[in-house]
């Protein structure tokens, strides 16, 4: 499981660092403050940040405190995926986020399920039992 995890973080270092390094040699002398990255919610604004360090801007999409799966967008908000250089997210997660990328994305888009894929680990809800009202059905210990 470490192993899956560090190589995925290896592959979004990579995946983000080579868009990031492209846009900070494209900004030249008289650039601005360095490439926009739009994360769709907290740890990849987190990597992002670390991976771009202070040459680039890093936008978290899900204010602190939100649900990531129910987050709605604001106007500034598809304006900022408009307008991002590069916009990090994973298809599928936040479908908000995905309709404002299809409508408007104009810089790179980078989906991290295309660095490591999901895997179907065959739960579901169904099978484990954590459907409505299984918890009274569920034998208590000592029950014959």
């Amino acid at each position: 499981m470490r192993s899956t995890w560090l190589t995925a973080l290896c592959g979004l270092t990579l995946a983000l660092g080579v868009p990031l390094l492209a846009g900070c040699s494209a900004l030249g002398a008289g650039g601005g403050s360095g490439p926009r990255v739009v994360a769709s919610f907290y740890p990849l604004a987190y990597v992002a940040g670390r991976v771009a360090g202070d040459r680039a801007e890093v936008t978290n999409l899900t204010s602190p405190g939100v649900e990531p799966h129910d987050l709605e967008l604001t106007p500034q908000q598809v304006a900022d995926v408009s307008d991002a250089d590069v916009v990090v997210y994973e298809a599928g997660f936040q479908p908000s986020v995905d309709e404002a990328i299809d409508q408007s994305a104009g810089g790179t888009t980078f989906d991290v399920t295309d660095v490591v894929p999901l895997e179907d680990t065959g739960a579901s809800a169904e099978k484990q039992g954590d459907g409505p009202g299984d918890a009274a059905k569920a034998p208590l210990e000592g029950d014959p």
